[in-house]
């Protein structure tokens, strides 16, 4: 087993004001273990399909609100004598007819206050014995009629990944992956192979294989899922062939937002130069250049279906005011040419280089970035506004992650809400005479807290190597920052 603390799961305690709490604690702990393993496999398969059904809609709602702050102190003995001898006998004729009608009569509010407690050391003596016989046998006739049931309330609590548990079966192979979670997640595997199938007289075609990961492919060193279910796109969590071939039917375009204001158009030659060897490649894409220097726009070649089209725009004094003013004119130009031109736009600084694949992975409704520079940090050294008077104000102890400004996107419906929000609060912030610290960055992060991405990029996709060096999670460097001299080139 693997344990990684990737979220914290913290329950609520309930208040209790009848009998239970001096009946709990002194009675189930020493009566459970003796009494359950002789008596409820015997009654339970003729008793709760009958009675539970009818009863426990009614009953549990104040039952266990009061009765769930005492699990932890009988869980551990009450798994360790009972579930390995009962559940694979009772589970797979029971709970298949018995659920899809239980779950919706929860409360909502119920589940996410179920914190069992759940010691490793239990683990070892108790999925081995209970898992193999049991997972094959009931999951595949199980799961797809009970997950349609489940209240989303039962998605994001302890109690949904205490239980989720995968299994497959190919030719003979069985492979089960259990996540557990308490305040931390337990990953464990069972593998064993059955005898190779008798041979039959009717002949199959043999279908395609996909292979599935290998060991040394699987993450576990870096968290993917955001806590809203978003995936977080590391390098080993997707296949680019199976990708493709779902994209590849649906003629998209991918339309690129690059902005090469006063110096900054140096860079414009090498970042095209490098996206067409990494960035899309088999797909139609527009880079939609800004410039007030139209003829320093360099012409290389490009790929079937991709086009560089100029837009001349104002130069500001300030590189402050240009950098905000970028939310204004993407969210201009998405009426312009964005909505009947791509199906996708990405937004992207023109100071960086493409260095490894960058592809379909990043295509979502909504997509942010993380900031290379506070990966792994806490929350309360995020550089948010945290002035109120701001409209990008977020207050100290909220907030998610922190999103880097010069790599964003989305479909074109989704970038134009959040450049239009993004230039309509600037607009607010002007008129009462505040700036964000980060300008239009600061606004992008307060529009990704409150409207959750559908997608987020790790810092593979935005990495400064000359600053951050190359940490071991960090398997490629897809975009890389450009060295620059700040003071040579703002403002000029």
């Amino acid at each position: 087993s693997t344990s990684r603390s990737l979220i914290k799961l913290k329950g609520r305690g309930i208040p209790f004001s009848h009998f239970l709490p001096s009946f709990l604690p002194s009675f189930l702990p020493s009566f459970l273990p003796s009494f359950l393993p002789s008596f409820l496999p015997s009654f339970l398969p003729s008793f709760l399909p009958s009675f539970l059904p009818s009863f426990l809609p009614s009953f549990l709602p104040s039952l266990l609100p009061s009765l769930l702050p005492f699990l932890p102190s009988f869980l551990p003995c009450l798994l360790l004598s009972f579930l390995p001898s009962f559940l694979p006998s009772f589970l797979p004729s029971f709970l298949p007819s018995f659920l899809p009608s239980f779950p919706p009569s929860l409360p909502p509010s119920l589940l996410p206050s179920f914190r069992p407690s759940f010691p490793p050391s239990l683990l070892p003596s108790f999925l081995p014995s209970f898992l193999p016989s049991f997972l094959p046998s009931f999951l595949p006739s199980f799961l797809p009629s009970f997950s349609f049931f489940l209240p989303s309330s039962f998605l994001s609590s302890p109690f949904f990944f205490f239980f989720f548990i995968f299994s497959q079966y190919q030719e003979g192979h069985i492979s089960c992956t259990v996540l557990i979670s308490h305040s931390t997640y337990f990953i464990l595997e069972h593998h064993s192979s059955s005898p190779e199938p008798a041979t039959q007289s009717v002949q199959h075609h043999e279908k395609p294989k996909i292979e599935l990961q290998t060991a040394s492919q699987r993450r576990i060193d870096v968290p993917l899922l955001t806590p809203w279910l978003a995936p977080i796109v590391w390098d080993g969590t997707f296949d680019e062939d199976i990708l493709n071939e779902q994209f590849q039917g649906r003629n998209i375009t991918i339309g690129v937002t690059i902005f090469a204001i006063k110096k900054y158009v140096i860079f414009l030659k090498l970042f095209l130069e490098t996206a067409e060897k990494h960035f899309m490649v088999g797909y139609k894409v527009n880079y939609y250049v800004f410039t007030d220097r139209p003829n320093d726009v360099p012409k290389i070649p490009l790929q079937e279906g991709r086009k560089i089209i100029t837009l001349v725009v104002q130069n500001y004094s300030r590189w402050q005011d240009i950098s905000m003013h970028r939310m204004e004119m993407i969210s201009n130009y998405c009426h312009q040419l964005f909505f009947k031109d791509v199906d996708y736009l990405v937004c992207l600084d023109v100071d960086m280089k493409f260095n490894d694949h960058v592809g379909v992975e990043m295509l979502s409704d909504l997509v942010g970035t993380l900031h290379p520079g506070f990966y792994g940090a806490s929350r309360e050294t995020f550089t948010y506004e945290r002035r109120p008077k701001s409209q990008a104000y977020i207050p100290r102890g909220k907030g998610d992650y922190y999103y880097m400004g010069g790599f964003f996107g989305g479909k074109v419906q989704q970038v134009y809400k959040l450049t239009k929000a993004c230039h309509e609060a600037m607009l607010i912030d002007k008129s009462n005479r505040i700036e964000a610290v980060w300008h239009d960055e600061s606004h992008l992060n307060k529009y990704l807290f409150l409207h959750k991405p559908t997608k987020v990029l790790p810092p593979e996709y935005m990495w400064d190597k000359q600053l951050l060096g190359w940490p071991a999670f960090l398997r490629k460097m897809r975009m890389l920052a450009v060295p620059k001299n700040h003071a040579k080139i703002r403002n000029k």
